[in-house]
């Protein structure tokens, strides 16, 4: 057997045994993603693929798996996110229909967000738009708990900031 085909022969063994994690990753990033599942498996397959030969076998093959997946959703959630067209704060009253004393709270509340760093900015956006906490927690790779720590934490952080806005 050649080496080549050594090769690609252990990366289908590791690809198939490692098709459930695949999956319910893929599954939970398609979400995010506007993409099917079966596509962003096809890319993440894909993109396994081409770092298969960097691979040394320092972590466990689900691991690494687990690693590969999430950087691929990750990263095209912010390129999906980039695509978006943002409107300036100014004009969110023009597409949300509630009261002046509303709109005017939800311009604050955009503009605070705004402010917060990238992963603090992903995690409350997520949040305000109802995504369950375990989904964010297997797309981040940390545990509900830490989700809801992390939640409070930028809640009380934009308390403050909305105080000094005050």
């Amino acid at each position: 057997m050649s080496n080549t085909q050594r090769k690609e022969d252990d990366f289908l063994r590791m690809v198939n045994e490692n098709r459930w994690l695949i999956q319910s990753l893929c599954t939970v990033g398609s979400h995010r993603n506007g993409l099917s599942v079966e596509d962003l498996i096809q890319e993440v397959v894909s993109r396994m693929w081409e770092a298969w030969p960097k691979y040394k076998g320092r972590s466990s093959q689900a691991t690494w798996v687990y690693a590969v997946t999430r950087n691929v959703t990750s990263n095209l959630s912010r390129r999906r996110l980039l695509s978006i067209e943002l409107r300036p704060v100014e004009e969110l009253h023009n597409y949300v229909e509630v009261e002046d004393g509303d709109a005017r709270m939800t311009e604050r509340l955009y503009s605070l967000i705004d402010r917060l760093e990238d992963g603090e900015k992903e995690l409350i956006l997520r949040y305000i738009e109802h995504e369950p906490q375990a989904d964010i927690a297997s797309s981040m790779g940390i545990t509900v708990d830490a989700v809801n720590r992390r939640i409070r934490r930028v809640k009380d952080k934009l308390r403050m900031m909305n105080e000094k806005y005050i």
